[in-house]
């Protein structure tokens, strides 16, 4: 698990897998989940 912070943009990344993001939805305001060819 990697945590990365941005100050300029006040964001937290959170990667929970290895492996390329190829789709996002967002399930709440200013939360974005992003999800690999597997559904991961």
């Amino acid at each position: 698990m990697i945590f990365e912070y941005y100050p300029e943009t006040d964001m937290l990344y959170i990667k929970l897998v290895e492996g390329v993001s190829v789709e996002s939805e967002e399930v709440a305001p200013g939360i974005v989940l992003d999800y690999d060819e597997n559904n991961h």
